[in-house]
C-alpha cells in the first residue's frame, strides 16, 4: 500500500508538471514551427537523462541486461512518444486548443483500459472505469467550457485520438520495461531514440528554424528538464508501484494544473461550468486511486 501511494504521488507530480507546459510555451518569441519545440524538448530531456545515467553509472545496465525481447519494446515506446507529440500538435492546430486537449487527454485513460483488456486479457475494475469515465467527462467539460472558441475537425480529432492512443501504448510498454530496466535507463533509451525519430520528421515538415531567440532557448531548456526530463522520470518510476491504467488516469491532473494556472497567473475569468468539470475530475480520480485493483501489491 505504501508503494502504491508513492506511485500515485510520483504520477501526480509528473502530471502537475505537464500542466505548466502550455503557460511556459507561450513565452516562445520566435515564429518557430511547433514540431521544433518538440525536438528541442526531446533534445534537452535526452541530455538530462544521459548525464544522469553517466553520473549514476546506470548506462552500464542495458549492456548487462540486454535481451532481444526488450529492444523492439524500446523502439516501439520511442516511436509512440514521437508520434504522440507530433499528432497532438497537428490535432490542436486543426481543432483548436480546447477540443484538441480535451479529446487527447480525455481519450488517453480510456485507451489504456481497452489496451489492458486486449493485450493482457484483464479489464480494470468497475470502480476504475466509473472513476475514469467521470474524470474524462470532467476534463471535456472543464476545457471546452473555459475555451473562448473551438470547432470540430474530423482529421484533427482523429489525430488527437491517435496521440492519446500512442501515449497509452507508451505507458503500458514502459510498465513492462521497468520490470527489466531501471526507470532512468528506460527513459534514457526511449527519449534518445524518440529524438532521432522526431528530428527528420521536423526537418521534412518545416525545415531548419532560421532564428531562435535567447528567451526561447530558456523555454526549451525548462520544457526539456522539468516537464519532460524530471516528470517522465517520476512517471516511469511510478510504473514500478502502480498499474499503467492508474498512472494514465492520474495524468488528468495535467489539465487541472493548466486550469488553475490560467485563473491565477493569466487572470482568465472563471466559468462556473468548468468548476463543475473540475469537481468531476477530482471525484473520478478519487475513485481510481481507491480502486482495489489499481495499486500494485
Amino acid at each position: 500500500m505504501l508503494k502504491g501511494t508513492l506511485g500515485i504521488i510520483f504520477a501526480s507530480l509528473a502530471a502537475i508538471s505537464w500542466g505548466t507546459i502550455g503557460l511556459i510555451q507561450g513565452f516562445v518569441q520566435s515564429s518557430i514551427d511547433a514540431t521544433w519545440i518538440v525536438v528541442f524538448r526531446l533534445l534537452f530531456a535526452s541530455i538530462f537523462f544521459i548525464v544522469c545515467s553517466v553520473g549514476t553509472h546506470e548506462y552500464k545496465e542495458f549492456s548487462h541486461r540486454s535481451h532481444g525481447a526488450i529492444i523492439p519494446l524500446i523502439l516501439l515506446a520511442a516511436l509512440c512518444i514521437a508520434i504522440n507529440n507530433i499528432c497532438f500538435i497537428y490535432g490542436v492546430r486543426m481543432t483548436g486548443i480546447a477540443m484538441g486537449s480535451a479529446s487527447t487527454i480525455g481519450s488517453t485513460p480510456i485507451w489504456a483500459g481497452l489496451l489492458s483488456w486486449i493485450v493482457f486479457k484483464r479489464s480494470p475494475s468497475l470502480r476504475w472505469w466509473r472513476g475514469t469515465v467521470l474524470a474524462c467527462v470532467g476534463v471535456v467539460v472543464m476545457i471546452v467550457s473555459q475555451a473562448s472558441s473551438w470547432h470540430i475537425s474530423t482529421v484533427g480529432l482523429i489525430s488527437c485520438l491517435i496521440a492519446g492512443l500512442c501515449y497509452s501504448c507508451f505507458t503500458i510498454i514502459s510498465g513492462e520495461l521497468v520490470k527489466t530496466l531501471s526507470p532512468l535507463s528506460c527513459t534514457t533509451l526511449i527519449f534518445s531514440l524518440a529524438l532521432l525519430i522526431a528530428l527528420p520528421i521536423s526537418l521534412g515538415l518545416s525545415g531548419i528554424p532560421k532564428t531562435v531567440q535567447t528567451l526561447d532557448w530558456l523555454v526549451f531548456l525548462y520544457l526539456g528538464l522539468i516537464p519532460t526530463g524530471v516528470a517522465f522520470l517520476l512517471y516511469t518510476k511510478a510504473l514500478q508501484f502502480i498499474t499503467a491504467n492508474t498512472a494514465v488516469a492520474m495524468t488528468l491532473l495535467d489539465p487541472v494544473t493548466s486550469f488553475c494556472l490560467a485563473l491565477v497567473v493569466a487572470k482568465e475569468p472563471l466559468v462556473y461550468t468548468s468548476g463543475i468539470g473540475l469537481i468531476f475530475i477530482l471525484i473520478g480520480l478519487r475513485l481510481v486511486t481507491s480502486s482495489d485493483r489499481a495499486l500494485v501489491q
